[in-house]
């Protein structure tokens, strides 16, 4: 079983493309020697990133990302184990603004954009938000 996690951060201040890419580049570098695969997104100061791989390596590594000085986790959301891994061959990879839409109707930035803003809601239902990133995952993992 694999086991996956996704959080939403605000930045601390605005990261531009090259230090997003070096970011990116680390991460991957990183995720590559613990075995975790995954993705990152960034928009206005907000990152999502999605996490997958053994639940022990995924845990220590998200126990790291909330103590990174950068940035600051607004919501964590442990999401169904799945049998595979739905980014076997990404250590980490960054979509930038650039990332195609897969919808013509909604963009995968717009269902970020409405991720982001469920998760600073005060009234926040853990449940709705894993869904939505569920859903935003597995039209990502079609850009494979």
């Amino acid at each position: 079983m694999v086991f996956g996690i996704a959080y939403t951060s605000l930045a601390h201040s605005n990261f531009d493309e090259g230090a997003l890419n070096e970011l990116a580049r680390a991460a991957a570098n990183k995720n590559e020697r613990l075995d975790i695969t995954g993705y990152l997104c960034y928009q206005n100061q907000l990152f999502m990133q999605y996490l997958e791989g053994s639940q022990e390596a995924v845990e220590a590594l998200m126990a790291t990302i909330e103590s990174d000085p950068r940035h600051r986790v607004f919501v964590t959301v442990p999401l169904p184990q799945v049998e595979e891994r739905i980014f076997p061959s990404w250590s980490m990879r960054y979509l930038g603004v650039d990332f195609p839409s897969v919808s013509t109707q909604i963009s995968l930035e717009d269902e970020l954009a409405q991720i982001f803003e469920m998760t600073m809601e005060n009234n926040l239902h853990s449940d709705e938000v894993a869904e939505a990133i569920l859903n935003v995952t597995q039209r990502i993992a079609t850009l494979a």
